[in-house]
C-alpha cells in the first residue's frame, strides 16, 4: 500500500519516540526533510523490527506494557538505526548540547561567568563521564564545587556588566590584531569585519593564529580572498623590511645574505629555465605528430643510468619532452 509523506511521517512519529525517548513533535519535524524513499526505508526498520504493526498505519499506543518496553529493549541493544535517522539523532543531540552550554554560560559562579567560546566548549565538554550526555548547569555547578581547580583551565569574564562590556571590546580589539597578524602571514584571506565575524563566530573570541591555520586547513573556516590593495601593501612591508635588515647587517652579515639571495636567483632562474626547455620540447614533439606514452618501468635512475644507444632509441620512440619531464618531475 502507498502512503504519503504526510501519512509516513504520522506513521513513524511514534515508534521513533519510543525508541529514543524523545517526544513525537520532534521527530515529525526531524521525517518532514525525509524525501519518500527515505520514509519508506524507515518504515521498512520499524517493520522488520515490531516497532510497527504489518498491516494497519494507525499508531500504536503511546503506553507500552512491560513486554513491549523489554522488546523495546532488546532491539535497542541489537539492531542500529538508519544512517538517516541516526545522522538527524545526532544532529538533533548536538543543539541540545549548544543549548546545555548557553545555559551553563550564563550560569554566575563566585561573582563570574565562564566566557562563551570554542576553546571552553571543548575542555566543558572534555569534563563529562561515560553515561553522562548532557552538561547541564546544575551539573556545572557540582563538578566545580567537587573539584575547584578545574576552574583554572578555562576563560572567566566578571559578573558585573560595565566590566563586562570593557572586557568584551578590549578582546575584540586583541581578535582584530591577531586576525591582521594571521592575514598577514597566511596571506589567502582579506582583513574585513565579514571575515572576522565568521572567525568569531567558528573559533569564539580569544583565537591564535595558529588557530585559524588549523580550520582554514580543515575547511572549518572559509574565508574571502584579499583585495588587490591589501596584497601590495603586504608586498611592500616585505620590501621594506628585507631594506631595513640589510641596512643594520654588519659586513659579514650581508655578505652571507647576498650569497643566499644570489643563490636562491639562480635557483629560480634555473627552473624558469628548465621549464621553458620543456615547453619548447614539447611543442617540438606536438610538431610532429605526437609520441606515445612513456611506460611507468622508464623512471629517472633507468634513464640516468641508459646507454646512449638506448637514449636515441626513446627519444625516437617517445620523444624528447617526455624523457625530460621524467627526469625533472622525479628529481623534484
Amino acid at each position: 500500500m502507498a502512503h504519503t509523506k504526510e501519512t509516513l511521517v504520522q506513521l513513524l512519529a511514534p515508534g521513533l519516540a519510543r525508541e529514543t525517548g524523545s517526544s513525537e513533535k520532534e521527530f515529525r519535524q526531524i521525517l518532514e526533510t525525509y524525501d519518500i524513499k527515505g520514509l519508506e526505508r524507515e518504515l521498512d526498520r520499524q517493520r522488520r523490527e515490531g516497532l510497527i504493526s504489518q498491516q494497519s498505519p494507525q499508531h500504536t499506543p503511546q503506553k507500552d506494557s512491560d513486554w513491549e518496553q523489554r522488546a523495546l529493549a532488546a532491539i535497542r541493544a541489537t539492531q542500529e538505526p538508519t544512517p538517516e535517522l541516526a545522522a538527524a539523532i545526532e544532529a538533533r543531540r548536538q543543539e541540545q548540547i549548544k543549548l546545555c552550554l548557553i545555559h551553563i554560560y550564563r550560569t554566575s559562579i563566585d561573582g563570574r561567568f565562564a566566557r562563551m567560546c570554542q576553546a571552553n566548549d571543548d575542555v566543558i565538554l572534555g569534563w563529562l563521564h561515560p553515561g553522562e550526555d548532557y552538561p547541564t548547569a546544575e551539573w556545572f555547578k557540582k563538578v566545580l564545587a567537587e573539584q575547584p581547580s578545574l576552574a583554572n583551565s578555562i576563560a572567566w569574564e566578571s559578573a558585573d556588566p560595565i566590566k563586562r562590556k570593557q572586557a568584551a571590546a578590549a578582546q575584540l580589539e586583541r581578535d582584530h590584531q591577531t586576525f591582521a597578524e594571521a592575514a598577514k602571514t597566511i596571506r589567502t584571506f582579506g582583513v574585513n569585519e565579514a571575515n572576522l565575524n565568521v572567525t568569531r563566530s567558528v573559533l569564539g573570541s580569544g583565537f591564535t593564529v595558529y588557530a585559524i591555520q588549523q580550520a582554514l586547513l580543515s575547511n572549518a573556516l572559509q574565508l574571502s580572498p584579499p583585495t588587490q590593495s591589501e596584497r601590495e601593501e603586504w608586498l611592500a612591508d616585505d620590501i621594506e623590511r628585507h631594506n631595513q635588515e640589510l641596512l643594520q647587517a654588519n659586513p659579514e652579515q650581508l655578505k652571507a645574505r647576498v650569497r643566499e639571495e644570489a643563490e636562491q636567483r639562480r635557483a629560480v632562474d634555473q627552473q624558469a629555465e628548465a621549464e621553458k626547455a620543456l615547453e619548447a620540447a614539447q611543442a617540438r614533439d606536438a610538431a610532429r605528430g605526437g609520441f606515445p606514452p612513456l611506460p611507468t618501468e622508464i623512471t629517472r635512475e633507468k634513464i640516468r643510468a641508459a646507454s646512449p644507444s638506448e637514449i636515441r632509441l626513446w627519444l625516437r620512440k617517445y620523444g624528447q619532452y617526455q624523457l625530460n619531464k621524467t627526469l625533472a618531475v622525479q628529481e623534484n
